[in-house]
């Protein structure tokens, strides 16, 4: 039942179940904030009605919810960015800023939300996409900051607000910094796990297959006839082997030369393999014909 439930939320598919996991992620820390906000409005007897204070609430919780279902339903495959991280971070800093503007004496617990919210892309984000998160970010905050030191120095003294900037406008590049060189450092994993699978690859192929005519080689062959032998053991069927052998070859060498033998049997294998079944196979055993 729990693997069904999982299954639901997340679906089977391994990077949308990542891409969802994120997002459920990002949504808990939307859920944590809410009631936070909401203990803040309750303090502040002069604050903002409840009436904005749940309008709020509604547009986080429910912007939230919209990226989950995208995601779920497949919809922002379409895209560049299946995971819509750049989406989700600017929607999620357009909500910590309209919080900042309505928390007011405890405006200050909307930073631990906003570096969260910056950590969630740091891993996803290129340099420049982080870069430009950050900018919104502090062009964001500083807006509101100014506006609301305007409309109510009460409570957001514009010394304080100031102050609030300038941590901000010294954390936001720093945090873009560190995306930009974990972008870097990603790239380059993804560069090397390529370059490890093109050569395990080429490893393989040299164990199994015959250098000079992409055959299965002697060896390789020798493990697929013991395997199909075990397998006619159990089941009591037979299978057919057939050994080729290619007339007075060592002559075609003496009089021609080895590069000539080697052409003949690359087009041998070629024309072997044209006329075989896709079942069927084919492998150079490397034995010797006299003239």
């Amino acid at each position: 039942m729990r693997q069904g439930l999982l299954n639901l939320l997340l679906t089977t598919d391994p990077a949308q179940r990542l891409r969802l996991r994120q997002t459920l992620l990002a949504m808990a820390l939307m859920g944590l904030s809410v009631p936070m906000l909401h203990y803040a409005a309750w303090l502040d007897d002069a604050g903002p009605p409840g009436a904005l204070i749940w309008v709020w609430t509604a547009y986080s919780v429910g912007g939230m919810l919209l990226a989950y279902l995208a995601i779920r339903s497949g919809w922002s495959r379409r895209l560049a960015d299946p995971s819509l991280t750049v989406w989700q971070m600017v929607f999620a800093v357009s909500s910590a800023v309209a919080g900042y503007a309505l928390a007011g004496p405890l405006r200050g617990a909307v930073f631990p939300v906003l570096t969260l919210i910056l950590m969630f892309g740091m891993f996803q984000l290129h340099a420049g996409n982080a870069l430009a998160v950050s900018l919104y970010a502090l062009a964001m905050f500083g807006l509101a900051m100014g506006t609301m030191a305007w409309l109510n120095p009460a409570v957001y003294p514009p010394a304080i607000e100031i102050g609030h900037f300038l941590m901000l406008a010294c954390m936001l590049p720093a945090v873009a910094t560190l995306a930009g060189r974990l972008s870097r450092i990603r790239r380059r994993l993804t560069e090397q796990k390529q370059e490890l699978t093109q050569a395990l690859a080429q490893i393989q192929a040299m164990a199994t297959r015959d250098d000079l005519t992409g055959l299965l080689n002697r060896r390789h062959m020798q493990t697929l006839l013991e395997q199909e032998t075990q397998r006619c053991l159990r089941s009591g069927r037979g299978y057919c082997l057939a050994l080729l052998d290619i007339d007075h070859f060592k002559c075609i060498n003496d009089t021609h030369g080895h590069s000539a033998g080697d052409a003949m049997l690359r087009a041998f294998a070629v024309a072997a393999q044209g006329a075989i079944r896709g079942s069927d196979v084919l492998a150079r055993w490397g034995a010797r014909s006299s003239c």
